[in-house]
């Protein structure tokens, strides 16, 4: 039984990352911003895992690597300084759908976890 539960985490923290970490942190996002993508996988008393996400808008400033790292043309907005972010819980739920399209494809039961009113977290069955 340890070893499903074992083999269902680390396939589904290999889809998760694999998906997360294709994104374009650039896509959609307003110009000087960027997107900052984190998620979780982690296993439940009932023999699931849940998958959890947050997304945050992150103003683009210069960093250690010049210039060359922003994308060219982006400027950042007056206002913003390099550790402004902007909690975006609408793209949470946005990519908690997409994993929910994805670890279905391969196979997986997967149920909503919701908070109140929104989706907060992703059930997966084996």
């Amino acid at each position: 039984m340890l070893w499903r539960r074992r083999r269902l985490r680390h396939e589904v923290e290999r889809l998760v990352a694999g998906y997360v970490g294709a994104l374009d942190p650039y896509q959609g996002v307003a110009q000087g911003w960027h997107a900052q993508r984190r998620w979780s996988v982690l296993p439940t008393s009932t023999g699931t895992v849940s998958v959890s996400v947050s997304v945050d808008h992150v103003a683009t400033t210069g960093s250690s690597l010049g210039d060359d790292s922003r994308r060219a043309g982006a400027s950042v907005p007056a206002s913003a300084d390099s550790s402004e972010r902007m909690a975006r819980p609408d793209w949470e739920y946005g990519l908690l759908q997409e994993l929910r399209t994805v670890l279905a494809e391969n196979g997986h039961a997967v149920s909503e976890v919701k908070t109140d009113w929104r989706v907060t977290s992703l059930q997966v069955h084996s």
